[in-house]
């Protein structure tokens, strides 16, 4: 699940370390727009409808926080 979501962050933006980074979204690493179309990548790549509730920068400020979101998410598809 983890090179999957790195795949998908890696093709998205390649100029990151994903492994390292911890605020993505809270130290604008990932401005508003990009989070919308990096969503819109994950739900493809791992067939999930991401919920409302679940659009929080904590969800979505590293590479482990996507991949627990998407274990979850894949979990109860």
């Amino acid at each position: 699940m983890k090179e999957r979501v790195l795949q998908v962050l890696r093709d998205y933006k390649s100029a990151v370390d994903y492994e390292k980074e911890t605020a993505l979204i809270s130290g604008g690493i990932i401005d508003s727009m990009e989070w919308v179309e990096l969503i819109e990548k994950l739900e493809k790549a791992f067939q999930v409808t991401i919920p409302l509730e679940q659009l929080t920068a904590e969800n979505f400020n590293s590479a482990d926080a996507i991949v627990a979101l998407m274990e979850e998410l894949t979990k109860n598809a």
